[in-house]
């Protein structure tokens, strides 16, 4: 038998054939011995971890018709990004974010039906779906609830609109 390259050779490929062998099987082993790790803790998971509460503030608070004292429906009330619509009662209950700073909620009267500027227990006059009434940021820390009151608004069917707002 003819060995091409010689014995020497011959050994020689073998032993570089182990070498890459043990280099393969200790990469594998490497790669195996990673994909297992979960990043410390012993590997445990909580199944049912229990989610970071949000915190929120609520406002409250009712529209009304200054000469009837009948509850306003359909008004729609907004703070930021958050809308909610009253209803037959007149009223309403927003949950917003807590903290953060001032904000003003607006309201928004059925179109065609009552007057957009009203009053209510902090101010004689203020234009609703514009100016707004204005929250302060204390009032809406997490988990508080601030209670506007009543938002008293004029018809524009049943009586004169009132003066405008001198702001």
């Amino acid at each position: 038998m003819v060995f091409l390259g010689g014995p020497r050779q011959a050994a020689g490929r073998r032993h570089i054939f182990s070498h890459a062998a043990t280099c393969a099987t200790l990469l594998f082993a490497g790669a195996v011995m990673l994909s297992g790790c979960g990043g410390g803790g012993g590997g445990e998971t909580n199944p049912n971890p229990t989610p970071t509460p949000i915190s929120t503030a609520t406002v409250r608070g009712r529209i009304v018709e200054n000469n009837t004292g009948g509850n306003v429906r359909d008004a729609v009330i907004r703070l930021g990004d958050v809308a909610v619509t009253t209803g037959d009662n007149g009223e309403f209950s927003i949950q917003i974010p807590g903290g953060g700073g001032e904000r003003r909620l607006l309201v928004i009267l059925p179109a065609g039906q009552y007057d957009s500027q009203g009053s209510y227990s902090e101010s004689s006059c203020v234009r609703l779906a514009s100016d707004g009434i204005v929250i302060e940021a204390g009032e809406l820390e997490n988990g508080d609830l601030k209670n506007i009151g009543d938002i008293g608004v004029s018809s524009t069917l049943t009586s004169p609109p009132p003066p405008p707002c001198d702001l």
